[in-house]
């Protein structure tokens, strides 16, 4: 079927994406001169790239994503110089990432994610000054990130989650002035978090959760006042929640559970009014629950648990009208849950067990029960 299509294809752009196109991508194509883009996304194609793609020397957009391809990425697809936009994503695509995409100095979106890629991120890569969107997820990438990403000054979404990729997060990060999603999560990271990365201002989401760093969360984190999602969860983090955390007035999502952090919820905490998602669960905090955690009126899901907390339930918790989960269990509350609590109508789970706390359970739906 494609290799029919190839023969009749005159105009500049080809867009075949959503079909049912199934078979190789014919060599032939190589052969339109003309073709500026050509999109065969969503289909059934299988096999290999061919490499005589090469020849579309006028191509700016080549999208082969969510397809069934395999094989390598073959290095030749570096001579399409004008290639703005290079989409390679879900497929089964194996080997290393050709050091020669480095000499596509105009490409602005580089899609590899979701195959079976391995070995090192070129430095080359690192060429692209154009780059905005760098999309690697859920390869098999290991090696370092290389400092030299500080060259890609105009990103804007660099997505390295669900790979191998070891070592420290390099400070060099920092100066990625334009960037506003980092995903580095699912990674084998070790290290401190660079404090570095508080000069990111401009940052939507920061997800380095799922790795090994340790070391305490870098005070500097208060001044990303864009933030509205922070994953740090998993990891082997330790020492105190800075109360610049406070600053994050933007922030919806907030994941620091099953980490090594000690000492007391900052009362800072109540400043994040937009939060919906608030995780410390699994640590070692300590001291009572803030009654300003009841200025987060928003939040639907509050987890505690796991911890060394104590004291009484600050009566301030029933004004979470929003709350859908509240877990407490495990850990040193004491005296009587506060009557406010019958307020929080929404509760669909509570667990407040292995604690030494008396009174009345909130009413929960009748297919529900609290522990």
């Amino acid at each position: 079927m494609l290799f029919c299509i190839a023969f009749q294809l005159t105009a500049a752009q080809s867009w075949l994406d959503n079909n049912k196109l199934s078979g190789g991508i014919p060599p032939e194509l190589g052969s339109i001169s003309g073709l500026t883009v050509l999109r065969l996304n969503r289909n059934r194609l299988s096999g290999s790239i061919p490499p005589e793609l090469k020849s579309l020397g006028q191509l700016t957009s080549l999208w082969l994503s969510e397809n069934q391809l395999s094989g390598p990425i073959p290095h030749e697809l570096g001579d399409l110089v004008h290639l703005t936009e290079l989409g390679l994503n879900k497929n089964r695509l194996q080997g290393f990432i050709p050091k020669e995409l480095g000499h596509l100095a105009k490409l602005q979106m580089l899609a590899l994610g979701e195959n079976s890629l391995v070995g090192p991120l070129p430095a080359q890569i690192c060429n692209l000054a154009n780059l905005k969107n760098l999309w690697l997820r859920g390869n098999r990438i290991s090696g370092a990130i290389p400092p030299e990403i500080a060259k890609l000054s105009n990103i804007s979404i660099l997505d390295l989650s669900g790979n191998k990729i070891s070592g420290p997060i390099p400070p060099q990060i920092g100066s990625l002035a334009r960037l506003v999603d980092l995903y580095v999560d699912d990674n084998r990271l070790s290290g401190h978090i660079p404090p570095h990365i508080g000069n990111l201002r401009g940052l939507r989401k920061l997800y380095l959760s799922d790795n090994r760093l340790g070391g305490s969360i870098p005070a500097t984190i208060g001044n990303l006042a864009n933030l509205t999602s922070l994953g740090l969860e998993n990891n082997e983090l330790e020492g105190e929640i800075p109360p610049q955390i406070g600053h994050l007035r933007q922030l919806v999502q907030l994941f620091l559970e099953n980490n090594h952090l000690s000492g007391q919820i900052p009362r800072e905490i109540g400043h994040l009014v937009r939060l919906t998602d608030l995780y410390l669960d699994r640590n070692r905090l300590s001291g009572s629950i803030p009654r300003e955690i009841g200025s987060l009126r928003s939040l639907t899901g509050l987890h505690l648990e796991d911890n060394e907390l104590s004291g009484q339930v600050p009566a301030e918790i029933g004004n979470l009208t929003q709350l859908d989960f509240l877990y407490l269990q495990d850990n040193q509350l004491t005296g009587e849950l506060p009557p406010e609590i019958k307020k929080l109508t929404l509760l669909s789970d509570f667990n407040a067990s292995g604690n030494r706390l008396s009174g009345a359970l909130p009413v929960l739906p009748a297919n529900r029960e609290a522990e």
